[in-house]
């Protein structure tokens, strides 16, 4: 076989910029996709059940106008 048409190795550049391929492996694409799917569900979850406030939590002291002027 000769060097030209030899398969380059994934980290290799292609000629004409050619798709080099999942160089992590779909398993771990996968466990990441869900790792993410979960915290988001997970965030998701908090925000809706989290109890709002009665009061707010900082006011910001309104200066009193002297009536008279």
């Amino acid at each position: 076989m000769s060097d030209k048409k030899k398969k380059p190795h994934f980290l290799d550049e292609y000629e004409g910029g050619e798709y080099l391929g999942n160089i992590w492996g779909w398993k771990f694409s996968f466990i990441s996709l869900a790792v993410i799917t979960l915290l988001s569900l997970y965030v998701l979850y908090r925000y809706s059940t989290q109890e709002l406030p009665k009061e707010p939590t900082h006011q910001e002291p309104i200066p009193k106008k002297d009536i008279d002027e």
